[in-house]
């Protein structure tokens, strides 16, 4: 058996630990959907469209938080420890504020959103309680990357681990005492703030809460394009759902809970991508050329492995699940045809979301926006509408995600290129300057 190399150990210290917690993220909706699933598809429809308008909200505060995590890992690589505490402490209170503007506005326009789903209204109850919990997500969602960013992923993978479970636990008494969605998003909510006091209290001498202008004229630029593509990418989602949510109650809910399940792998592959983007963005912070390459070899290693693997744990868990999370036989039925396309899908997602990790280390977050814009409107929306009011139904949504992450290997791949020459150049010119100090 082949030894695992020191750097292989350091970015799987990074990766794995992170993977799990965002996994883990995720297992907090099925536990949810699961918990009403006894109320049939049409509540599980609510509750679905209600989570991708929730995500929709968090756009703000996950487009904050890549950012901050990218500045920070070079600050780490520098080991500029008091930049690292301001440049949290400033983003913190960034995405408390943007957060808290989309909540407002969300509210706004709540009313309408059971119309343009074609979902039940009680999914406005469940979107309200959710809403309680946003600052405290925000808050501690900045915390968690910033923690993570500094090595302490175990740490942080153990609170989310706390969070999961205390939420099942709390899920299960709403349930025997007959609270239904009021009570599994409350429990949530409860949740939420117990994670932020944690957090908190963690990291307590590792950030300082000021409003560094500083900090804010290099963070706003990489936030700005870091919303577009999460605008592109959660607002191509937003009506993506539309387009699904009019086929029908039965097939939406089997795309809902198929999605899920990819939604966790996604999580995992994403978990591991911000590994990446940490270990690789101190190395480019050291502009260790040497480090730099072994990084890179590691990451060809890992997607390689993802990529032949996943889809098989992929189609063994959806079919151990879906039993459990589907009442109805023919939403099952339907479900068991999606996960042949979803398994595809996860395959190809490993490479992508790798590369955009590969993008983030770089804070290349513009050309990142750009990719994620033009597959989401041009192939995503476009292809599901056209697809999706044929015979394919909702079979050819899945059609439209494989097509869609096809094109976007092809577009990250020419981008990463361009990136190695970019670095090449950069690592040269600070050597010639070493020699010339010398």
């Amino acid at each position: 058996m082949k030894k695992i190399s020191k750097e292989m150990k350091e970015q799987l210290s990074y990766s794995l630990p992170t993977a799990i917690e965002c996994t883990l993220t995720t297992f907090i909706g099925i536990i949810d959907t699961a918990a009403i699933k006894p109320l049939g598809s049409t509540a599980i429809a609510a509750v679905g469209a209600m989570v991708v308008v929730i995500n929709l909200v968090y756009l703000f505060l996950q487009s904050v938080n890549v950012s901050n995590n990218a500045m920070i890992a070079r600050l780490k690589g520098k080991k500029d420890y008091e930049s690292i505490k301001a440049n949290t402490g400033t983003s913190v209170i960034l995405a408390s504020s943007l957060t808290l503007v989309a909540v407002l506005f969300t509210l706004l326009i709540s009313s309408f959103l059971p119309r343009v789903f074609r979902v039940d209204s009680m999914c406005l109850t469940y979107l309200y309680i959710r809403f309680i919990g946003a600052i405290p997500v925000a808050i501690s969602s900045i915390l968690r990357g910033h923690e993570r960013t500094l090595g302490n992923c175990k740490k942080i993978m153990k609170i989310v681990i706390l969070s999961l479970t205390l939420n099942t636990i709390f899920n299960y008494i709403s349930i025997k005492l007959n609270y239904g969605i009021v009570g599994i998003a409350s429990s949530t909510v409860f949740v939420d703030f117990i994670t932020m006091f944690i957090t908190m209290y963690i990291s307590k001498n590792t950030v300082k809460y000021v409003l560094d202008k500083k900090i804010l004229k290099k963070l706003i630029p990489l936030v700005k394009y870091a919303v577009y593509e999460r605008v592109a990418s959660r607002g191509g989602n937003f009506v993506f759902n539309i387009i699904l949510s009019r086929i029908g109650n039965i097939e939406y809910a089997a795309h809902v809970v198929v999605m899920q399940i990819v939604d966790a792998f996604a999580n995992f592959i994403y978990g591991m991508g911000i590994g990446i983007t940490s270990v690789l963005g101190i190395n480019l912070g050291r502009l260790n050329k040497e480090k730099i390459n072994k990084t890179k070899e590691n990451i060809n290693v890992l997607v390689k492995n993802m990529m032949l693997y996943f889809p098989i744990v992929f189609l063994f868990i959806s079919n151990v699940i879906l039993p459990l999370l589907l009442k109805e036989k023919q939403t099952l039925i339907i479900s068991y045809k999606l996960i042949i396309f979803a398994a595809l899908q996860v395959c190809l997602h490993c490479s992508n979301t790798i590369s955009m990790a590969i993008l983030r280390a770089n804070k290349d977050f513009k050309e990142q926006a750009k990719i994620k814009f033009i597959t989401l409107v041009f192939i995503r929306l476009t292809f599901s509408f056209v697809l999706c009011n044929t015979v394919f139904g909702i079979y050819g949504a899945w059609v439209t995600l494989v097509i869609e992450e096809l094109v976007q290997i092809v577009l990250l791949k020419k981008r990463r290129y361009e990136l190695e020459i970019h670095n090449r150049d950069e690592i040269n010119n600070f050597n010639k300057l070493e020699e010339i100090s010398i």
